[in-house]
C-alpha cells in the first residue's frame, strides 16, 4: 500500500519483490493477533505466510517451536527473517543514535516515523494518522502491529529509508459476516472474552474474502483436536450478530489495543 507523499520511497523499496504475500479467498493460514479494534475486527501478523492447509487434513496440530519451517513459502520465509533482522537493527540503531534523528517539529499527517512505545520499551515503524498541536502530540498507527497510540514529539524519530525495505507486517482482519452487538457494557465483556480466547496463541483461519485494500474476512479457529470455530463461539455467546451488507468493505485503523509486542 502506497501512502500520499511517499511515492518516491515506495517505488524504491516497495516494488513487487518486497511486497508482503497475502492469501486469497479459500486459502488457509496461520495468524497471530497483534491488536484488537473490537471483537470482530483486529490486526494480525502471518507468522508462516500463506501456508495452505494440506488437502484432506481435518485438524491442525500446534506448530513446534519456530513453526513448520519446511512448509513456509521460501519468499515469505525470506521476508520474515528480514523483518526479524530489521527489528533487531532498528532497536540497536535508535538506542545508540536516536537523538540525531529527533523530530524538530511535529510530523505531518501521513508521515512515516520511528516511534518509541514505552509499554514495550521498543521502537517500531509507524505512520502519523492525526496531529494534535495543542498538546504537542500525534496519533501514530504502528504498521507492523496495528495499534494506534497518542505519542509525544519526544517519542518520535525520523524513519531512515534502510528500515523501509521490509514490508509492513500488520494485516487487517474481520470475522466473516459478523459485527459487534451494540452497547458499551456488553462490548467490554465481549472484548475480554475474545482476548481470553486468542491472547498469545497462533490461530488458524480460512480466508473467505479479500478486499481491494487487502483486508481479510476469515473463519477463525483454535488449533488442536477440537478445531473450535471462534466465529461460532462469539455468536453463540451473544457477543456478535450476523453482519449487515452495509459494512462489508469498511474498516479503519481506529484506536486499537495492542496485544503482542515484538520480542527482543
Amino acid at each position: 500500500m502506497l501512502f500520499t507523499g511517499l511515492d518516491g520511497v515506495a517505488e524504491d523499496v516497495f516494488g513487487e519483490t518486497h511486497s508482503l504475500d497475502l492469501p486469497c479467498a479459500g486459502d488457509w493460514i496461520y495468524l497471530q493477533v497483534t491488536a484488537i479494534h473490537n471483537e470482530c475486527h483486529f490486526w494480525a501478523q502471518l507468522p508462516y505466510g500463506c501456508n495452505p492447509k494440506p488437502p484432506g487434513e481435518t485438524q491442525w496440530a500446534e506448530p513446534m517451536q519456530g513453526g513448520p519451517i519446511e512448509d513456509i513459502p521460501a519468499r515469505h520465509l525470506a521476508i520474515s527473517q528480514s523483518y526479524t533482522s530489521m527489528m533487531r537493527d532498528l532497536q540497536q540503531h535508535y538506542r545508540q543514535h536516536g537523538l540525531s534523528h529527533s523530530q524538530q517539529d511535529l510530523p505531518a499527517c501521513g508521515e512515516l516515523v520511528t516511534a518509541w512505545l514505552s509499554s514495550s520499551g521498543l521502537f517500531y515503524r509507524g505512520r502519523v494518522c492525526d496531529v494534535l498541536p495543542e498538546i504537542s502530540s500525534v496519533k501514530v498507527f504502528f504498521l507492523d502491529l496495528g495499534n494506534t497510540e497518542c505519542l509525544r514529539k519526544d517519542d518520535l524519530f525520523q524513519l531512515l529509508p534502510r528500515f523501509l525495505r521490509v514490508p509492513f507486517q500488520a494485516v487487517q482482519v474481520f470475522l466473516y459476516e459478523l459485527e459487534p452487538v451494540p452497547g458499551e457494557s456488553i462490548r467490554r465483556t465481549a472484548r475480554e472474552f475474545f482476548e481470553d480466547i486468542i491472547l498469545g496463541k497462533v490461530l488458524v483461519a480460512r480466508v473467505m474474502r479479500r478486499s481491494l485494500t487487502d483486508a481479510l474476512w476469515v473463519l477463525l479457529y483454535l488449533m488442536g483436536d477440537s478445531g473450535t470455530l471462534i466465529n461460532h463461539l462469539l455468536l453463540d455467546a451473544g457477543f456478535c450478530v450476523k453482519q449487515q451488507p452495509r459494512h462489508q468493505d469498511q474498516g479503519t485503523e481506529g484506536t486499537n489495543r495492542v496485544l503482542n509486542m515484538y520480542p527482543d
